[in-house]
């Protein structure tokens, strides 16, 4: 497989969402297209949102149908979590250098993630820091010498201890029993010399001759097939061995019962077992072999090959027995440690070299750790201040990474695509809309058209229909695809909350057919379930905080050649099952004099509609305040008298009847009064 097809780029993200302060219609309509697309682009990850919190009404729906709800994205600007990723490629501070040169050779990473135990990000290792200081050391012994454990080298070597040397450990050296790795001893790190003997015994002998026991401590010898060096190097106390496959290694039958496996290792990562099965006994056959203990008591096999026989197998050599009774008791004395692994001992030495655990060239600046919430914007700050090109990304909570991000991430012109749904105009849109790399793709709305601009041409599709929803159920018959029951109660909802159950003025045919359409799919009528959801969805009743209920469907308005300038029409749905007693009355007219003073607003109405006008006798009501020479111009009589508070028998819909008629009077009033 290439490398281009392991790391191959993801397509951005798209995002699906309604517009601020989102009513029923934004919400429902923007899960179902969500669906849709994904249906379409199956490949694609795709999220339905909505840009502020769902109303009771929306809620009841999601519920009533079950279907999880969107998730709630109040700042689209991008940030550090948009490079999560559910599988990174990261590496462990105990794991050995070789690791990260395979990674970078697979994946071609110039930078890695390190987290320790618990999957907590501690920093970064970038394969610049690799090159300085592993291959190109500043002096020649750095070449001979390696910082490392003895548990990472049995890593790196994919190899298994034969016995383990208890310096540095409380208890006494034992040969590995099985089910054990080596002792805690082996995990510590400090420096070690590299050698690996390719003499005669006599010139090894002399070679080391001037070797203390410390010296001797300090060494890792990669050997081969030179049973008399081994022999030496235990004599002498060597810190660890490291037995190349290519040792024909000769142990005495009373001594086998010393040698049982480290299981912590698989056959697998212990090394390709190419040796031929009726010629020698690999390691791990000489402890699964069941009729191996009892062939060793004959007189006839007095010892067992543990490596790949060479061709001198006849050699004065290969009758030797290393791991002799007296071998055995040395080791005992817990000075040597003795790794066996399958590869050749010019690999196993290379591989030696690169054990240093990575830990030890983290770079674990904090400036290179950054929250997931964090702006990309400042990111680029990070960037532009030091030389480093990456920076890990973990979750503000726990501290575990969930992704990276580098300079190249930064300069990809896309990073999230939005499909803006119920509306249309950028003022209305989540805030950070217009940042770097959020790409508007598509518009999908039955509102006015507010002539956006998008730096490339986009699919637009605006109607002139009561819902969106209406609009999405056309799309999905357009493409040949029914949506499943749980999307079509969404969009049947959808149009019965934003037509009010097919009553309002902005109501068209369209709506009508695809209630019919999408009501075959439910299996309910549309009456029904409009009555259902409006009794469910009473927004008054049990209402807590009645100015956070009118917030939740609140638009702003431009004057008339005044930008300058704004108002703010909220809108209601009131059911019979609303009491709209004197104190509610008066506390719906008092938040919309809360709201205008606090948000600087020109004058702001709450329209509040009634669902079932023959039950109360009165359409709508108006809850205004603001200049008395707008309300005058406008002609709406007082309800029952009550200051600020006024009726309307015809009027249903703020975008298609209120909001042109207080347009209209405000372009006579603003040439002629100064208090507006």
């Amino acid at each position: 497989m290439e490398t281009a097809d392991l790391v191959q780029e993801q397509p951005a993200p798209i995002v699906v969402i309604g517009r601020k302060n989102p009513n029923s219609d934004s919400i429902l309509s923007a899960v179902a297209y969500a669906h849709l697309l994904q249906r379409l682009m199956p490949h694609r990850t795709i999220t339905a949102a909505a840009a502020g919190p769902i109303n009771a009404q929306a809620s009841y729906v999601l519920k009533r149908f079950k279907t999880k709800s969107p998730e709630i994205i109040l700042d689209i600007t991008p940030r550090a979590q948009h490079f999560n990723k559910d599988q990174l490629v990261a590496l462990t501070e105990d794991e050995p250098l070789s690791r990260a040169l395979e990674l970078y050779s697979i994946y071609k990473f110039h930078v890695l993630p390190v987290v320790n135990s618990q999957d907590q990000c501690i920093g970064q290792i970038a394969l610049t820091d690799m090159f300085s200081d592993f291959l190109r050391p500043h002096r020649e012994g750095d070449l001979k010498s390696v910082i490392t454990s003895l548990n990472t080298v049995k890593k790196t070597v994919r190899g298994r201890f034969l016995f383990s040397s208890s310096i540095g450990n409380k208890s006494s050296s034992t040969p590995v029993q099985h089910g054990q790795s080596g002792q805690p001893g082996h995990d510590q790190i400090r420096r070690y010399n590299i050698i690996t003997p390719v003499t005669v015994p006599e010139y090894f002998a002399t070679q080391t001759s001037h070797f203390t026991p410390e010296d001797w401590q300090s060494c890792i010898f990669v050997v081969g097939h030179y049973p008399e060096v081994i022999d030496i190097i235990i004599r002498k106390g060597g810190g660890c061995i490291v037995l190349s496959r290519s040792s024909h290694v000769i142990v005495t039958a009373n001594s086998l019962d010393n040698l049982v496996n480290d299981s912590d290792s698989s056959d697998d990562e212990f090394g390709d077992n190419d040796q031929d099965p009726r010629s020698s006994l690999s390691y791990s056959n000489l402890l699964t072999t069941p009729s191996l203990n009892s062939a060793l008591t004959t007189p006839t096999i007095g010892t067992v090959d543990i490596g790949i026989r060479r061709n001198s197998s006849n050699s004065a050599l290969s009758s030797s027995r290393i791991f002799t009774e007296e071998l055995i008791n040395i080791l005992k004395q817990g000075k040597t440690s003795i790794i066996l692994t399958n590869m050749a001992v010019s690999s196993a030495a290379i591989l030696v070299k690169q054990s240093t655990p990575v830990g030890l060239y983290v770079n674990k600046s904090k400036h290179l750790i950054v929250p997931d919430t964090m702006m990309l914007s400042e990111i680029r700050k990070k960037f532009a201040t030091t030389k480093e090109r990456a920076v890990c990304v973990v979750d503000s909570s726990t501290n575990k990474l969930t992704g990276v991000v580098t300079d190249m991430d930064l300069t990809k012109k896309t990073l999230i695509e939005v499909v803006l749904v119920d509306h249309n105009d950028i003022g209305d849109s989540v805030q950070g809309i217009k940042s770097n790399g959020v790409d508007i793709i598509e518009i999908i709305d039955h509102h006015k058209l507010n002539n956006p601009t998008t730096p490339t041409p986009i699919k637009v599709t605006i109607d002139q229909v009561g819902s969106t929803c209406t609009i999405v159920t056309k799309m999905f018959r357009d493409n040949g695809i029914v949506p499943p029951v749980n999307i079509a109660g969404l969009l049947l909802s959808g149009i019965i909350c934003d037509t009010i159950g097919l009553k309002s003025q902005t109501t068209t045919i369209s709506d009508k057919k695809m209630c019919d359409y999408l009501s075959q799919i439910v299996g309910v009528s549309r009456h029904e379930l409009s009555q259902e959801i409006f009794t469910a969805s009473s927004v008054l009743m049990n209402c807590q905080n009645k100015e956070k209920l009118v917030r939740s469907d609140i638009l702003s308005f431009d004057f008339p050649n005044k930008r300058e300038k704004k108002f703010a029409i909220a809108e209601l749905q009131i059911t019979q099952y609303d009491i709209l007693s004197q104190g509610t009355l008066a506390e719906l007219l008092s938040i919309a004099e809360k709201i205008k003073v606090h948000d600087k607003y020109q004058f702001v109405a709450i329209l509040a509609t009634n669902i079932d006008p023959k039950q109360s006798g009165w359409s709508s009501l108006i809850f205004y305040s603001g200049p008395d020479s707008l309300i005058a111009e406008l002609g709406y009589t007082l309800f029952n008298g009550m200051d600020g508070i006024y009726e309307s028998h015809d009027i249903t819909s703020r975008k298609k009847q209120l909001l042109p008629h207080i347009l209209s009077a405000l372009s006579t009033l603003v040439l002629e009064r100064d208090d507006l």
